[in-house]
């Protein structure tokens, strides 16, 4: 996965630089050298600063991109109180089918699925509840008691998703190079001192997050740029420091 990103990366960077290198006119230094001849000093400092910059923007500026794609194709999930039986539980044998939306239990109305495993669970074990709901527009209740566990039995059906804002997304986008290193750093720390034990984005990883995503024509599509995104993301800061290492010197006299 960590190849993945170094190559796009490093592929960006290496190209932007030494196209921009051309566009530019700088003259008096290689792509990839830190060896200057004197030619290079003598370019105005704005054409210097833009050809510098360029390698490390662009490679950015492929992150975010990626990053947004990913985000808005992954879509954000809408609030959902329908629900599928499980089979053997409560709910099944009570006679909820799949599908049924649930608008009041007890008489309290919840607004998504974590009011509905709130207020099932508020019950207490062993309960009785009343599940009030919309079955193809007509209202229905059903008695369901709950288990030891405080619980009856069902799961949620998730809706479509839909595509986010662009401008939260975007700003989500734009972080994502630098949260993803520093969240992936703060783990490393804190598996090194055993202080929490939590598997790093990998393939299993990534595998994990496209089993939880809602099944569409639209999955593989995902799925392909979750794989370019978190990579590229993971290890863009590698760029600056690239550019930083490679500042032009001039020759010895």
């Amino acid at each position: 996965m960590i190849a993945v990103g170094l190559v796009l990366c490093l592929g960006c960077y290496f190209v932007v630089r030494r196209l921009a290198r051309g566009w530019l006119g700088v003259r008096g230094v290689r792509t990839l050298s830190r060896r200057a001849e004197e030619s290079y000093f003598q370019t105005p400092p704005a054409r210097r600063l833009s050809w510098r910059l360029a390698g490390p923007a662009a490679t950015y500026a492929l992150a975010v991109a990626l990053a947004f794609s990913m985000l808005r194709a992954n879509g954000a999930p809408a609030p959902t109180t329908t629900i599928a039986p499980l089979p053997g539980g409560a709910a099944e044998a009570a006679g909820l089918r799949a599908g049924d939306r649930i608008v009041a239990i007890d008489g309290v109305a919840p607004n998504d699925w974590p009011d509905v495993g709130r207020l099932v669970s508020m019950a207490g074990p062993g309960r009785a509840v009343t599940l009030s709901v919309l079955r193809d527009g007509a209202p229905l209740s059903f008695p369901v008691t709950t288990s030891a566990e405080r619980r009856i039995g069902v799961r949620p059906v998730f809706p479509p998703p839909v595509a986010p804002p662009v401008g939260p997304t975007l700003g989500r986008a734009a972080l994502l190079p630098f949260t993803a290193s520093a969240n992936t750093a703060l783990t490393l720390a804190r598996q090194a001192t055993g202080q929490e034990k939590v598997e790093l984005a990998g393939p299993v990883g990534i595998a994990r997050e496209a089993r939880v995503m809602q099944a569409s024509s639209s999955a593989g599509e995902r799925f392909v740029l979750m794989l370019l995104a978190y990579p590229i993301a993971l290890v863009w800061p590698i760029v600056p420091l690239i550019e930083l290492l490679l500042t032009p010197r001039r020759p010895p006299a």
